[in-house]
């Protein structure tokens, strides 16, 4: 049997910033296209990896300077780097004798393409909501820019998934966002795709969550930041490095409400 004490180790030596464990359980009533169980059958606990993005890179927006080529190329959103790391953990789980599938965090729009291989079986592919896995491990909460908030990093995480019959106590769910509702992803949204004046409700998989009502078109055209997935082009794409994800990254540094600190503001003067 492998202790929690354990598994921390190895993420940290392989180079996750931060283990989250969701005991199977907690996707009891997840449909079964996103049911990790239909992956695994065996499955006791999935656990997802918190992959910090270094704030240079988000950095370099707001300096009007170099952004996605390093973002892109570095290994976030082809998932190469994160990849490797979550490769090397489940490595050392099998050593162990744990069955583990490693997952990237998937458009939902892959799922079901492919032909049901039994009756009652789901339809091909079966992608787990990365972000609710975040959330049901225990590792953040939605902000009302619609972007996954993590106490440690704010907007500035990615995470992977690794499904196995090994069995770990889940960490506590993060019932409260870190997001306290300033406002400042929709002043500096030039688009007009944020409404702070508006909410609406968005069901992921089960669980509300409430945002600021968001024109998704508009959101789409976004020349600030906003870029394309790299595995489903119709995808939404990633706001990190967009101007509602930095505003919202230079708010909670601000505010003092995250984990790191840092010797100079994330936003200067001459800044966006």
């Amino acid at each position: 049997m492998i202790s929690r004490e354990e598994l921390n180790e190895i993420c940290e030596k392989y180079g996750a910033d931060k283990v989250g464990v969701a005991p199977i359980e907690r996707f009891e009533n997840i449909k079964e296209e996103g049911n990790p169980k239909h992956i695994l059958p065996s499955i006791k606990s999935v656990l997802v990896l918190m992959h910090s993005i270094p704030r240079g890179w988000t950095r370099g927006a707001e300096s009007h300077s170099d952004w996605a080529t390093a973002y892109t190329r570095g290994g976030f959103l082809d998932s190469s780097l994160t990849i490797e790391i979550t490769y090397n953990i489940c490595t050392q789980l099998e050593n162990r004798g744990y069955d583990v599938v490693p997952l990237y965090n998937y458009p939902l729009e892959m799922r079901s393409q492919g032909v049901r291989v039994k009756e009652g079986a789901p339809a091909p592919d079966v992608v787990p909501d990365g972000y609710l896995a975040a959330h049901l491990a225990g590792l953040g909460q939605f902000g009302k820019c619609g972007i996954f908030l993590t106490p440690e990093f704010g907007t500035r995480q990615q995470f992977t998934m690794i499904l196995t019959n090994a069995e770990f106590e889940g960490d506590k769910i993060l019932e409260k966002s870190i997001c306290d509702d300033c406002g400042e992803c929709a002043k500096k949204c030039y688009t007009g795709a944020l409404t702070a004046s508006e909410t609406e409700k968005i069901d992921r998989e089960g669980f509300d969550v409430e945002i600021y009502k968001r024109d998704k078109a508009f959101c789409k055209n976004c020349k600030s930041g906003v870029l394309p997935n790299s595995f489903w082009a119709s995808a939404e794409g990633d706001r990190t490095l967009a101007l509602c994800g930095r505003a919202c990254m230079a708010h909670l540094e601000d505010k003092g409400l995250l984990k790191y600190k840092f010797k100079n503001k994330y936003r200067g003067e001459n800044d966006a």
